[in-house]
């Protein structure tokens, strides 16, 4: 099993992005479990629906990720969406 969590942003230039200074990337792995598990984090001036809203907007996901070859909304709805991501890597695409 793989855990993917992604902090997002969106409606900000990308150098601004890539300008923020502070991202803290933890190790979360544990004992016992196979494959590795990483937590991303950083802060930035934005509004939390801001935030939220570049969460949702999976196909601007590309523009900023840019390991994302393919992405498709699977099912959505009540709140939730299933989201059906390909990545492209450097030992091949992993979904």
């Amino acid at each position: 099993m793989k855990t993917w969590l992604f902090a997002l942003a969106a409606g900000y230039p990308l150098a601004t992005l890539a300008a923020t200074p502070a991202l803290d990337l933890r190790d979360v792995s544990k004992a016992g479990m196979p494959g590795k598990t990483f937590v991303a984090t950083t802060s930035m001036p934005a509004s939390v629906a801001t935030v939220c809203a570049a969460i949702q907007d999976f196909a601007g996901y590309p523009q900023f990720m840019p390991n994302v070859d393919k992405i498709k909304v699977a099912a959505a709805g009540g709140g939730a969406s299933l989201v059906d991501v390909t990545l492209k890597l450097p030992m091949g695409k992993i979904k």
